[in-house]
């Protein structure tokens, strides 16, 4: 009998410790959650009278076109060009001789990879380059190279703990881009809010063996965080597919991205 009792008040000891643990999870995420929002909002007042000036007169700028989302995974070195294709960059894919890029995203300062920007002509495309104030891990591009490139700035905002309507930003003229460890996202919501008939993605391979042959030698695979970009592809397919149902999206030689748009092989 008095086993009993006392093995009946250990159970309850038990209970109670675990309901005092999910209580404490539960504080530390609405936290952390709430942090997130207020860091949002103060990115939101930065992003407000900037992205009008970079990206307002860019609504619906593609209607009628096909644009290319570009990536710099190895099935980069497969893509050939589409006539009249507008051609959406980032990071290192201007030195791959596959492109002749009319944007590019940056939000990474990589001086090596600045200085070979410098050197490449490319008199046509418009240069995007991206802060974030909150990532101990970013550099953030200093403003004298926005200046020197002449390139429109944008804000973005990595990987947020679902506090939003939305897994990504509707109106980029007012609100900061909302990325998950990639450029390739900026770069995405860029190409949906010009609102083109048809996006191909190219070159986004999500693999360990990340990199085409114009760029293996400029990155390093290990500081990727694959989980974030898997995820966040996997939300992209459907934010796109709620709110932008008429445009198509075809993943050309996917690897990673299997199954999540229409898929076209290439020989």
């Amino acid at each position: 009998m008095i086993l009993k009792k006392i093995r009946k008040n250990l159970d309850r000891i038990k209970d109670n410790q675990n309901l005092c643990r999910q209580i404490l999870d539960q504080y530390n995420e609405d936290r952390l959650a709430s942090r997130d929002y207020m860091n949002f909002m103060a990115l939101q007042a930065e992003a407000l009278n900037v992205h009008k000036d970079s990206f307002s007169k860019y609504r619906d700028f593609h209607r009628g076109r096909e644009v290319a989302v570009i990536g710099s995974g190895p099935s980069l070195d497969r893509w050939t060009s589409k006539k009249d294709c507008i051609q959406i960059g980032v990071n290192g894919t201007f030195l791959s001789d596959k492109v002749n890029l009319d944007y590019l995203f940056m939000q990474d300062y990589d001086k090596k990879m600045i200085g070979l920007l410098a050197q490449r002509n490319m008199p046509q495309c418009q240069y995007f380059f991206g802060t974030h104030y909150m990532l101990p891990n970013v550099k953030p591009i200093p403003f004298h190279e926005i200046e020197r490139f002449n390139a429109s700035q944008y804000f973005f905002y990595d990987n947020p703990r679902h506090t939003f309507p939305f897994d990504f930003t509707i109106d980029i003229s007012s609100k900061p881009f909302i990325v998950y460890s990639s450029t390739i996202f900026a770069a995405l919501q860029f190409a949906l809010y010009t609102h083109p008939d048809r996006i191909y993605i190219v070159g986004c391979d999500c693999s360990d063996n990340h990199f085409s042959a114009h760029m293996s030698d400029l990155h390093n695979t290990k500081e990727l965080h694959w989980n974030k970009i898997t995820t966040g592809w996997e939300k992209f397919a459907q934010f796109a597919d709620a709110l932008y149902p008429d445009i198509e999206i075809v993943s050309i030689n996917p690897v990673g991205l299997k199954g999540l748009f229409k898929d076209i092989y290439t020989s």
